[in-house]
């Protein structure tokens, strides 16, 4: 049994929040044809979206296991360093949870503070150093804790995003001609990258849709001309510059040459950039 491509695409779009009955869409989501159902499966299955990711059992304890494994090992560490008694360790070890171990620690912590209220003055002294040390081992230990969750959220974000960029790169009118459309997808991204960069503009994932924003501020949208600009905008504008995307030029006019241009059109653009934004969305619509 087989699948057509399209049914395959228009799966994975609305997967990634998509609009799949956009007109722009429409040619590529019609691609008619057949792959292998098995590759068609394994494809739909393998791919994951952000709610998935978070509601995946194995996800969430590959990534723990991960992130938690430094904690483990330090809390180890900090028991043999505070020559625990064995008791005290099977106990911490016992526990599966390494969220659990940590409160167990603390607990350990206060026990240290009740023996410190009977030491004499010397072990008081011994038993405080003990005691501060273990403070900060902890604070230490949740800090790396935060900081790895914070990582594999930030990675899952990336993938996700590079995934519904490159899908954006594909539904443009690429030109084929020389080369198939994997290898012009590959280089309109980096043409984009690039373009990216020099204008100070970040792509990032809102609301399950691409939104172009300041590189150095991811609060404020990317203006150009004192105009918002779309990632479809700015996409369409670096591919046209470069040549990548089939435009049709219109027709040169059979009027008169000295005819008065429109109102506004001498009026300059406060960008190269927007220069270029315009003229390529006039290619876009006259290709249109």
């Amino acid at each position: 049994m087989s699948v057509k491509i399209g049914t395959l695409l228009s799966d994975l779009a609305k997967k990634v929040g998509v609009d799949t009955s956009l007109p722009q869409y429409a040619d590529l989501l019609s691609a008619n044809f057949d792959i292998p159902d098995e590759l068609y499966k394994l494809i739909d299955t393998k791919l994951y979206t952000d709610d998935a990711v978070k509601n995946s059992l194995l996800f969430k304890n590959y990534f723990f296991k991960q992130a938690l494994d430094g904690v483990d090992k330090n809390l180890v560490r900090l028991m043999e360093e505070y020559q625990f008694d064995e008791d005290s360790m099977k106990e911490i070890n016992g526990i599966a949870s390494s969220y659990e171990r940590i409160p167990t620690l603390v607990k350990k912590i206060k026990e240290l503070e009740a023996k410190k209220t009977d030491a004499n003055k010397g072990d008081r002294a011994i038993l405080q150093e003990q005691i501060n040390a273990l403070n900060k081992e902890k604070a230490t230990l949740q800090s790396e804790m935060d900081k790895k969750i914070k990582q594999i959220k930030r990675e899952s974000d990336d993938e996700i995003t590079n995934f519904m960029l490159m899908s954006s790169i594909n539904s443009a009118n690429l030109l084929t001609d020389q080369f198939d459309r994997a290898v012009m997808a590959e280089m309109a991204e980096k043409y984009i990258t690039k373009e990216l960069t020099n204008q100070g503009a970040k792509v990032i994932k809102k609301d399950g849709a691409l939104k172009l924003v300041q590189a150095s501020d991811e609060a404020l949208d990317f203006y150009a001309d004192n105009k918002s600009v779309s990632f479809e905008e700015f996409r369409d504008s670096v591919l046209s510059k470069n040549k990548l995307i089939a435009v049709t030029k219109p027709a040169p006019p059979t009027g008169p040459t000295n005819a008065t241009p429109p109102n506004g059109a001498n009026r300059p653009v406060s960008s190269s950039f927007a220069a270029a934004l315009a003229a390529a969305q006039a290619d876009i619509a006259s290709a249109g």
